[in-house]
């Protein structure tokens, strides 16, 4: 069946990357395309066994080929090495519009040799679309008051992409469920919000870096009209909610008739 302009694809790779078909153009989000065990363990894992297990923890389930097709623009909500990496890089042509949240990440993606790399604001048009930055906080307070972590957790933006007479939709990114997040959802109304939601935690820190179940759930009840899909899940030792927990959670808390948990490679339109 061909895919009408008004049908929107949500096609979960792995992870947070995906892409997005929003009026019949295909968008590709935060892309990591590196192979399974490529990175050694992750030192600020809870767990011995994390430490020492290597990332990603599963391969990719879409060939490259595949994803990239056709792809008129790529977003990355920040550049933390399991939303683009110089692995990926490679297989991205350079000459593709790539939108990022700040002027860091802008001279990053443009030191390895990209030359169209934009950061984006409000409203920014692109196709008859428009698409905003969402501001978020990729950790708690507690984290962001030590030094070494906050510079190393950084900034990580989400985004909204709205069309005249399409559903509004809205890439919440790696943060916890704050106020940014709460005035982006009550300012744009989204239909569709993709939510990462794998409750990382670290060792001798309280709380997570991003959304968990219980966010979710939130969520769920803040925003009555929206489908709500959980991603990011999988790939990491330090995070606490799995696919199928979370499948779970969606169950035991009767949330199914909104929330769309997808397992990688899975597509749904809306």
């Amino acid at each position: 069946k061909m895919t009408t302009e008004t049908e929107i694809i949500f096609h979960h790779i792995r992870n947070s990357t995906s892409v997005l078909t929003y009026t019949g153009l295909r968008f590709l989000i935060d892309p990591w395309f590196t192979p399974k065990g490529f990175y050694p363990g992750f030192e600020m894992c809870p767990t011995l066994e994390g430490k020492k297990t290597r990332t990603p923890l599963k391969d990719l389930s879409t060939p490259i080929e595949e994803i990239m097709k056709d792809i008129e623009a790529i977003l990355v909500t920040h550049t933390h090495n399991d939303h683009w990496d110089e692995y990926t890089a490679k297989y991205i042509p350079k000459y593709i519009p790539i939108y990022v949240q700040n002027a860091a990440d802008k001279k990053l993606i443009v030191s390895q040799g990209f030359t169209d790399v934009r950061v984006l604001g409000v409203n920014t048009p692109f196709k008859g679309i428009t698409i905003t930055k969402t501001h978020g906080q990729h950790g708690t307070d507690q984290m962001f008051s030590i030094p070494i972590i906050a510079e190393n957790f950084g900034e990580s933006m989400g985004f909204v992409f709205k069309a005249p007479g399409q559903k509004t939709v809205f890439f919440a990114g790696d943060n916890i469920l704050h106020d940014y997040v709460e005035l982006a959802l009550k300012k744009h109304k989204p239909d569709i919000i993709v939510v990462n939601a794998a409750q990382a935690v670290y060792e001798g820190l309280e709380g997570s870096s991003m959304m968990g179940p219980d966010d979710v759930k939130k969520i769920y009840e803040m925003c009555p009209n929206a489908k709500i899909i959980p991603v990011h899940m999988d790939c990491y030792c330090h995070t606490l909610c799995t696919i199928e927990k979370m499948k779970k959670f969606v169950d035991e808390n009767k949330l199914q008739d909104r929330v769309i948990v997808p397992c990688d490679g899975e597509k749904f339109k809306f």
